[in-house]
């Protein structure tokens, strides 16, 4: 460090080298130890050319999440148990994989994932598909642990788009606790309408806990119905119960 941070004539005079000399062994040092600038423009033009929004398929919910789901994230819903959390997963899983090509992962923490939910969004949304094959695209990996959560949450982040997770809070706070509070970015929390305050059934209230984009304590109302997310907007009006 003194070597590289100490002018040119001082190292000259000390070493009994020339000057010349000790701009070359600074610069050899420099090529092969020090780490490479990169300038904000080059890294900004990577990030553009890197990241994507894709929808959730729920208006609302993208509306909340500033345009939908951004690529290199990882979104976190929280709420206790029965608000809907995993509907929101499994409606994700299930419209992701009916209106694009691409792959998905459901880490499974809870037994919680339900194939023919799934396959009734599909079918809800888009009568003319191939289940098999959209139903191919979702790989369900079960995990029991925070530390196993954790490492493949790691090993996966530089290879997938953007990773949901749902987790029930007690007390008002997420079940895995300080380790991972700070892994999110961006955390969703979901509450349950009573039947006797809302006009429809099944209604939640999402507000928008942690974000770098978006304020935080947002809000915004949307149902859980058979074809998965609906919008107050959306014409569809939910006829059954759905609490996981």
């Amino acid at each position: 460090t003194d070597f590289i941070s100490t002018k040119y004539e001082i190292i000259s005079v000390q070493a009994s080298i020339s000057i010349a000399e000790v701009c070359s062994i600074r610069r050899k040092l420099l090529s092969k130890y020090a780490s490479m600038p990169i300038g904000g423009c080059h890294l900004y033009q990577t990030l553009i050319d890197r990241m994507a929004i894709m929808t959730t398929g729920c208006h609302h919910l993208d509306d909340l999440l500033d345009g939908g789901l951004y690529t290199g994230e990882v979104i976190e819903f929280i709420g206790k148990s029965g608000s809907g959390k995993s509907q929101i997963c499994m409606h994700i899983a299930g419209f992701n994989a009916s209106t694009t090509t691409n792959g998905t992962i459901y880490i499974d923490t809870c037994g919680s994932l339900q194939s023919t939910r799934i396959n009734e969004i599909i079918e809800k949304r888009a009568s003319s598909l191939d289940y098999d094959a959209v139903l191919s695209r979702i790989l369900c990996v079960k995990i029991h642990d925070i530390f196993g959560l954790i490492s493949m949450l790691q090993a996966l982040r530089e290879k997938l788009d953007f990773e949901v997770t749902n987790f029930t809070v007690t007390g008002g706070n997420a079940a895995l606790g300080r380790t991972w509070s700070s892994v999110p970015d961006v955390r969703i929390s979901i509450h349950a309408v009573e039947s006797v305050k809302s006009n429809r059934e099944n209604e939640r209230i999402a507000t928008l806990v942690k974000s770098s984009r978006q304020p935080t304590q947002l809000s915004t109302n949307f149902y859980i119905g058979d074809e998965g997310l609906l919008s107050a907007t959306d014409g569809s009006t939910p006829n059954r119960s759905y609490t996981a």
